[in-house]
């Protein structure tokens, strides 16, 4: 660059005053003027030529302010390679830092996406992969919930690392059903809370999902015969199917119906499709309809006749149902879930003790009740209970309370102590739903006032089949000495039959 600054400076001065001689005085200012502009001209040309590395370090950052790197050459102006140099080793460190900004992202989102227990996926990551499924166009698929049954009573009773060792298990064992089922599908096995799994496969009907969760249940059953439990039922699993244009919620609210509708029916799984549309899908809207029931005292009671062998009726069994403004009726299987987790069970359970104790105002009639253990839990309901029963003595005489989903939790336990306690002191008689599945509970029963007992579905079946004292038949003549009957679900809706 120096030698053309002399060019400019020194000998192009000197070749235009040479011809400036030669051209005499006239001529001189003209060419003169010439000289200077030529001058000027050069000088832009060297200064656009020595600004080149500028511009272009000028346009090196700016990529960088938009997460491009543009290494730059060596330029040919030594006066910029320091520059440029430093401008590059830049960029080099920048794009290193974010690289590896990039690679600890992904690290942590890798076990984000990763139960560190079970080696399932995250919730997050099932709740995205369902998104994206409802998002495309076109997709079908199906989703199911497994809760663990019991999982903090387990905890309670068999310590922490017993309880550690159940959910690997169930994972595994989800997991083998799996690939023996579906090798090679794209499946999304999550765990999404403490107790409950999440899993989700694509296009799936509703036949081939129950029967594929039916299944996965039977193998989880096994855990239970290994030890892993000390409970009959492992888990409970409620699915459905779900296609394009439903949201996120409308899945979940409905999946989780099953769940709830599986634990309160003893089923081990519940399965439908995606046109079994879920009433109230938030939980504040199931409250606002519990609370408009017990406010404004829409409420009824069905009752369903209960028939022994020879056909001889026995009793009914009463169940509320809600009156929505519109004349609509929700039963109690519908509103029963959510009524636990919004805190109203034990309202909606005295309301139907109430109704119960009206409609024994027929002195043909007698009726039995299903209670939650939730309701019995809370001191303030037992004490009007049993002010309410012990008004009407002679009703509660054909009244039967019945106690559902005896598990051997510690919740259940206690409120079955407490419904006996009632029962003594009201004259009411105590009913047992799925009879036969604890077994903790035995000793208590001996000296309760129990006027029936159902059968689980596996004990009813060997009590109506056995003939070499199965056992079936051995809680039934159990049953017998106590002063209570068996009662065995038969397939009809609520129908059952004594044996």
């Amino acid at each position: 660059m120096a030698w053309i600054l002399a060019v400019q400076c020194i000998v192009v001065p000197a070749t235009w005053w040479w011809l400036g001689q030669q051209a005499g005085a006239t001529g001189m200012l003209g060419v003169q003027l010439a000289g200077l502009a030529m001058q000027l001209g050069g000088l832009a040309c060297i200064r656009a030529w020595a600004m080149r590395p500028a511009r272009q370090i000028v346009e090196q950052v700016q990529a960088l302010g938009e997460w491009r790197f543009m290494p730059m050459k060596q330029p040919t102006v030594q006066e910029w390679v320091p520059l440029a140099r430093a401008v590059n080793v830049l960029i080099e460190k920048v794009q290193t830092s974010l690289r590896e900004r990039d690679d600890a992202v992904g690290d942590l989102r890798n076990q984000l996406a990763r139960d560190d227990l079970t080696h399932a996926s995250s919730r997050q990551h099932f709740m995205w992969s369902l998104d994206r499924l409802l998002q495309t166009r076109d997709a079908t698929g199906a989703v199911a919930i497994l809760r663990v049954n019991d999982l903090e009573g387990l905890n309670q009773r068999m310590g922490r690392q017993r309880t550690d060792e159940l959910l690997v298990a169930v994972a595994t064992a989800v997991r083998a059903g799996l690939l023996t089922r579906l090798p090679g599908e794209d499946c999304t096995f999550a765990r999404l809370n403490g107790a409950d799994f999440g899993l989700l496969v694509p296009e799936r009907s509703v036949d081939d999902w129950r029967a594929l969760l039916q299944v996965l249940a039977d193998g989880l059953q096994r855990l239970s015969d290994d030890g892993l439990t000390d409970l009959p039922v492992t888990a409970w699993i409620g699915g459905t199917c779900f296609q394009h244009g439903e949201t996120l919620s409308q899945v979940l609210a409905r999946v989780d119906s099953q769940v709830m509708q599986a634990i309160g029916q003893g089923r081990q799984v519940m399965v439908v499709g995606a046109d079994a549309g879920v009433r109230f899908q938030q939980a504040s809207q199931w409250r606002q309809v519990i609370e408009y029931a017990l406010d404004t005292g829409h409420l009824g009671m069905t009752l369903e006749p209960v028939h022994d062998r020879l056909g001889r009726l026995s009793h009914h069994h009463g169940q509320l149902h809600l009156l929505l403004p519109d004349g609509a009726r929700i039963g109690r299987e519908e509103w029963m879930p959510a009524a636990v987790r919004c805190g109203r069970i034990a309202d909606l359970d005295l309301k139907a003790v109430e109704i119960a104790l009206n409609r024994l105002s027929d002195e043909s009639l007698s009726l039995s009740l299903e209670l939650m253990p939730q309701s019995l839990a809370r001191p303030i309901l037992v004490r009007r209970l049993g002010a309410l029963l012990q008004a009407h003595p002679q009703r509660a005489g054909r009244l039967t309370l019945e106690l559902a989903d005896l598990r051997d939790t510690v919740e259940l336990l206690r409120a079955l102590r407490t419904l006996g306690e009632l029962a003594s002191r009201s004259g009411c008689r105590l009913g047992l739903r799925d009879f036969g599945v604890g077994r903790t509970a035995l000793p208590m029963l001996a000296g309760m006032r129990l006027r029936h007992a159902k059968l689980s579905p596996l004990l009813g079946e060997a009590a109506a089949s056995a003939t070499d004292g199965g056992s079936g038949r051995a809680f039934a003549d159990l049953l017998r000495e106590w002063g209570a009957r068996a009662q065995v679900e038969i397939l009809e809706p609520r129908a059952s039959a004594e044996l």
